[in-house]
């Protein structure tokens, strides 16, 4: 993307957008109502081992099957802190990682609300509420969320590199890296890794403790992960070079299985012919 794009509201006037929006503000829902209900006290109010595998799966699972429905939509972001990885790297503009972000938080308030209302009031306990650990402090939290954050979403970023012909489902590899950091850092800080996650069962139940571990973590820790693998990893100029020969020769780069910012090339305004969902076949420029 040119930086002169950052700044363009004309996609604000297309119906693709505020679909985009739309689905990331759905996805932040299920996922907050989800990842939240997890967490609930049904038999034990003890972190044990159980609880924890219980915990791992059941996020790791809920980001691959909400990646694989919205990716299409949105690019299946679901996290704050994977937004501004895509806007500090130019992958989406100014007014959409503006509008996602909004629209994931509102999401993860609605989805932790839900919850509340539904949930009979003495197995809520705090309703998944991110702590940091009494035996480690703040700073030794804010680490963790970075080194969490920084698998994710270097795993998010080798996963939808185009130049990278590697087979595979994208929506799994992203869910194991969810996984893998839930089953080291819960412990730690409830492995929140979205500031949107843990907003939602914080403005529900009122617990703001440490807050801003799991809104400096994560941006932190993404912005360090995105701007190394595009700077040491990403495409070079020798690759653009290499494409932009193919190209020319007929044969073009295929990214339609990347759900980095799906959506964000569309130019159909409001008011005129909506896209056909199910047969979009526009190409991306990722990373």
């Amino acid at each position: 993307m040119e930086l002169k794009k950052l700044w363009d509201a004309k996609q604000m006037k297309t119906v693709r957008f505020w679909r985009a929006v739309i689905g990331e503000t759905l996805a932040l829902f299920l996922f907050a109502f989800v990842v939240c209900a997890s967490t609930l006290p049904w038999y034990s109010t003890e972190m044990n081992s159980s609880k924890i595998l219980i915990i791992s799966f059941t996020v790791g699972f809920a980001i691959a099957t909400l990646v694989h429905c919205f990716g299409e939509v949105s690019g299946g972001h679901i996290n704050p802190a994977v937004t501004l990885s895509m806007l500090c790297t130019l992958n989406i503009g100014i007014f959409r990682a503006f509008f996602y972000m909004i629209g994931q938080c509102v999401g993860a308030i609605g989805g932790a609300a839900l919850l509340l209302a539904i949930t009979p009031e003495e197995y809520r306990g705090n309703l998944g509420v991110t702590l940091v650990n009494d035996s480690i402090t703040a700073a030794q939290g804010f680490g963790m969320e970075f080194m969490l954050t920084f698998i994710l979403v270097f795993t998010i970023f080798s996963t939808v590199d185009p130049k990278r012909h590697v087979t595979g489902s994208q929506p799994i590899a992203i869910g194991l890296a969810i996984i893998i950091d839930h089953l080291i850092g819960i412990s730690f800080t409830g492995a929140s890794m979205n500031p949107a996650r843990t907003l939602g069962p914080a403005v529900v139940m009122g617990i703001y403790d440490d807050f801003w571990v799991y809104w400096a973590g994560p941006f932190a820790g993404a912005l360090a992960a995105a701007w190394l693998y595009v700077f040491t990893f990403g495409r070079t100029l020798e690759d653009k070079n290499e494409d932009d020969s193919k190209r020319s020769s007929g044969y073009e780069m295929s990214t339609t299985n990347s759900y980095v910012n799906r959506g964000a090339t569309d130019d159909t305004e409001i008011g005129t012919q909506t896209p056909d969902v199910l047969n979009d076949d526009s190409s991306l420029t990722v990373l």
